[in-house]
C-alpha cells in the first residue's frame, strides 16, 4: 500500500490530528466554535441538521445537544457562570443570602457571636496567631487532623490547613473554635 493511500482512508478530524502530532507547526487543533459543531451536525448527524435547517430549533446550540454533541449545562456550571459575571457588590449580596439561608450569620452582621477579630482580619489569621498555632502543633507533636478533632471539625476538613499555610479564609464557626481552643492551651510554652 502506497504511504499516500493511508490517509485517504481515514476522515478529515483524524487526518488533521494525526498530521498535527507528526508536524506540530503544519496544522493546529480544530477550533472548537459553532462552525465547528455545524460541521460535525452535517456529516454525524444529518437528520437532525436537516431539522436545524428547517427551523425546528431555536438555536443551534438546541440541534446540539439534541444530537448529543454537546450535553446541556449543570445548575452548577451555569452558578459558575453568573459568579463570575457578577459585580463584587452581587457576589456579597449572593454571599449573604446563601449564609442567612444555612443558617449562618453574614460576616458584616453584628451578632452576640461575633468573629473573633483578635486573631483574624476578613477572616484571614493574623501572624501572631499562626505563629502560636504553630508552637502548640509543635510542642504537642499533633497532626492537623487530631488539630480538627479538637477543633469539632471533621479531620479530613483542609480549610484549617488551607488557612495556617495559605492565608486562606476561615468562617467565623472556624474562627471562634480556634480562639477558644488557643485559649485553652495559653499555658503551652
Amino acid at each position: 500500500m502506497a504511504s499516500n493511500a493511508l490517509p485517504a482512508l481515514l476522515s478529515d478530524d483524524y487526518r488533521q490530528n494525526f498530521s498535527a502530532l507528526i508536524n506540530p507547526e503544519a496544522t493546529s487543533m480544530p477550533k472548537r466554535d459553532n462552525d465547528y459543531y455545524l460541521k460535525q451536525l452535517r456529516t454525524k448527524h444529518p437528520l437532525v441538521y436537516a431539522d436545524l435547517q428547517a427551523g425546528k430549533f431555536s438555536s443551534p446550540g438546541d440541534a446540539f445537544r439534541a444530537a448529543g454533541i454537546k450535553k446541556p449545562r449543570t445548575r452548577l456550571q451555569e452558578l459558575k457562570n453568573a459568579w463570575s459575571k457578577a459585580s463584587p457588590a452581587e457576589q456579597k449580596e449572593f454571599d449573604d443570602w446563601r449564609r442567612s439561608m444555612s443558617g449562618a450569620v453574614p460576616r458584616h452582621a453584628s451578632s452576640t457571636t461575633s468573629p473573633p477579630l483578635a486573631i483574624a482580619s476578613n477572616g484571614r489569621l493574623e501572624p501572631w496567631p499562626r505563629d502560636r498555632i504553630e508552637r502548640i502543633i509543635s510542642v504537642r507533636r499533633m497532626r492537623m487532623g487530631q488539630v480538627m478533632d479538637e477543633l469539632g471539625f471533621p479531620r479530613l476538613n483542609g480549610s484549617f490547613a488551607s488557612a495556617l499555610r495559605r492565608g486562606w479564609t476561615l468562617d467565623d464557626d472556624m474562627l471562634i473554635a480556634l480562639e477558644k481552643w488557643l485559649q485553652a492551651h495559653a499555658g503551652v510554652k
